[in-house]
């Protein structure tokens, strides 16, 4: 009989990068609502909407690599697309901490660090044979 070679720790990270974007998807409705009510009482909102939208992309994003992490985990010949859909997750996270700072936070390492821990060990177990 053939067995199926499962790459476990790429099983384990894109069950983690589908919890984590469906997690991100319900706080960006909420972020939806909160922006609607700002500019419903009249504050500038633009780059609100900006980090909502980049918000949203990036809940979809981790959901597809979740979904595709799970079937590529037992299809080798599926994980560059991982890597590809990892990499884009990446750089969404380095953009959205760009804007906070450009929106006038301020550098947070921890949050830095913690948007990229799950990405990068999705990235990293795609490309493992």
């Amino acid at each position: 009989m053939n067995e199926v070679k499962v790459n476990s720790f790429l099983k384990t990270m894109a069950i983690i990068m589908l919890v984590c974007g469906i997690l991100s998807a319900i706080v960006s409705l909420i972020g939806i609502a909160g922006v609607a009510v700002l500019a419903a009482l009249g504050a500038n909102s633009g780059l609100l909407y900006g980090g909502v939208a980049l918000s949203v992309a990036g809940s979809v994003l981790q959901i597809v690599a979740g979904i595709k992490g799970i079937g590529a985990a037992t299809n080798a010949q599926k994980a560059p697309g991982c890597v590809k859909l990892g990499i884009a997750i990446i750089a969404l996270s380095i953009l959205s901490n760009i804007l906070s700072l450009i929106g006038g936070g301020e550098l947070d390492i921890l949050s830095i660090a913690l948007g990229l821990v799950v990405p990068v060990l999705y990235t990293y177990s795609a490309m493992k044979k």
